[in-house]
C-alpha cells in the first residue's frame, strides 16, 4: 500500500473520531463552557506544562550524558521542534528527525542517539502501562467497567477494531524481516540500557517530578472547568487515557484525544462529559498551538533545514 493510501486512512481515521465529537456531546454546549472557563488557572495549568517540558529534557539530557554533552537549551528547543515537524509529516516523523538532530549535535552515532531516545520513551510507556493496569483492577472492583453502550461506544469499538485491523495488516506487511533482525537489535539494545544504570537514581526522581508536575497541570484543567475529582480515580483515569492515546492516529491525535477523554472520564467518574470534552478539547489546541509557536521558534534560533531532516528521518524509517 502506497504511503498516500495510508494518509488517505489515517484522515479518514480522525475524521471518524471527529464525528463521534457530534454523537457523544452537545457541541454548542461544551463550546459555551470553554468561554466560561476560569483563564487564570488556564494560564498556572499552561506554565506547569512548560516546566514539564523541561523536566523531561533534564531526564533526556542526564540519558544522553554517557555519550557526551549537549546543551540543555538545544534539546529543548530540539524537542519543540520534533513535535511540529510530527504535526507537518506523518507516522512520527518527529522521533526520527529529533534523533537525527542529537546525532548531529553530539557527534554520536544515529543508532546511539535514537536508542536512547527510545529509553526515555519507554519509561513513559512502562508507567503507563503500569498504572493502566492498576486502574482496571480499581475501577473492576467498583464495577465501574462493565458499562452499558450508548450507540456512540458501538461505533467507537467499531471502528476502533476496523483501524488496528488495517494497522496490523501495514505492519506485517512492512516489517515481515523484523524477526530475523530482532536478536541482534535486542542485544544491542539491553547493553545499552545496562549502561545506564548509573544514572537511573537521577532518572527515578526526575520521571517521579514529571508525574507529580504533569499531574498537577491535568488537575488545574478540571478545577478551571468547575469539576473536582478525586486525586487516585483521576489519575488513574488518566493512565488508562494515555493507554488509548498510544493507539496509532493522525499527527496530533486530531479528534481522538478529545473522543477517548469522553468515552473514559464521564464513565469512571461521573463527570459531566461536555466539560470533559470542553477542558480535552481547550488543552489540545492549547498544546498544538504552543508546538507550532516553539517549534517554529526552534526552527528560526537552530538554523534547521527542514528538508534535510525530513529526508534524513525517512531514510531512518
Amino acid at each position: 500500500m502506497s504511503k498516500y493510501k495510508r494518509q488517505i486512512i489515517l484522515v479518514l481515521s480522525s475524521v471518524f473520531f471527529i464525528f463521534l465529537w457530534f454523537r457523544l456531546v452537545d457541541f454548542r454546549q461544551a463550546i459555551g463552557l470553554i468561554k466560561q472557563t476560569r483563564w487564570l488557572l488556564i494560564v498556572l495549568a499552561i506554565f506547569f506544562g512548560l516546566i514539564y517540558s523541561l523536566f523531561s529534557i533534564w531526564r533526556l539530557k542526564v540519558l544522553l550524558a554517557i555519550f557526551g554533552n549537549i546543551s540543555f537549551w538545544y534539546l529543548w528547543l530540539a524537542s519543540w521542534f520534533s513535535g511540529l515537524i510530527s504535526l507537518i509529516f506523518a507516522f512520527s516523523l518527529g522521533g526520527f528527525g529529533f534523533a537525527y538532530l542529537i546525532a548531529q549535535k553530539g557527534k554520536i552515532s544515529y543508532k546511539k542517539a535514537f536508542a536512547i531516545l527510545l529509553v526515555d520513551y519507554l519509561i513513559g510507556i512502562f508507567l503507563t502501562f503500569f498504572f493502566g493496569a492498576i486502574a482496571l483492577v480499581y475501577f473492576g472492583q467498583k464495577k465501574l467497567l462493565s458499562i452499558k453502550p450508548e450507540l456512540g461506544s458501538i461505533f467507537f469499538i467499531g471502528g476502533l477494531l476496523i483501524i488496528l485491523a488495517i494497522f496490523l495488516i501495514l505492519l506485517l506487511r512492512k516489517k515481515s524481516g523484523l524477526v530475523k533482525k530482532s536478536a541482534a537489535k535486542l542485544k544491542s539494545f539491553l547493553a545499552l540500557f545496562l549502561s545506564l544504570r548509573s544514572v537511573w537514581g537521577s532518572v527515578a526522581i526526575l520521571t517521579l517530578l514529571m508525574i507529580l508536575i504533569g499531574f498537577f497541570q491535568s488537575y488545574l484543567f478540571f478545577v478551571a472547568f468547575r469539576m473536582k475529582p478525586a486525586i487516585l480515580p483521576l489519575f488513574l483515569t488518566g493512565s488508562l487515557l494515555g493507554i488509548l492515546n498510544l493507539l496509532p492516529g493522525v499527527p496530533g491525535k486530531i479528534g481522538q484525544y478529545e473522543t477517548f477523554a469522553v468515552l473514559t472520564y464521564p464513565y469512571l467518574l461521573g463527570l459531566d462529559k461536555e466539560a470533559v470534552f470542553a477542558a480535552f478539547l481547550l488543552q489540545h489546541l492549547i498544546s498544538l498551538s504552543l508546538t507550532f509557536v516553539f517549534g517554529g521558534a526552534a526552527l528560526y534560533f537552530l538554523k534547521l533545514n527542514l528538508s534535510l531532516i525530513r529526508k534524513q528521518g525517512l531514510k531512518a524509517r
